[in-house]
């Protein structure tokens, strides 16, 4: 993806985690459907999805994430994923 581009997702999968103490960025998504794990920066515009990311940080549970994913920004990998809707797999 070109720096500084943008391109909706949707039913991407994977888990939320934390970044270590100390860290410039607070969490990140790993991307677990492509067979390897890719990591994004992730957060939400919606009160509501930003705090579900909130709950979800190191809970293990799957969830799938719709939104947009923007390049060469300043999040967790030079990525952010602006989250939409999140479905979390039961």
């Amino acid at each position: 993806m070109p720096p500084g581009t943008s391109e909706p997702i949707a039913d991407w999968w994977g888990v939320i985690k934390s970044t270590d103490a100390g860290a410039q960025y607070d969490d990140y998504f790993e991307r677990q459907d492509l067979g390897g794990t890719i990591y994004f920066g992730i957060d939400s515009m919606a009160p509501e999805v930003k705090s579900q990311i909130e709950s979800l940080r190191d809970s293990g549970k799957i969830v799938h994430l719709y939104g947009t994913l923007f390049s060469n920004v300043p999040d967790y990998n030079g990525s952010q994923i602006v989250v939409e809707r999140i479905e979390v797999k039961e």
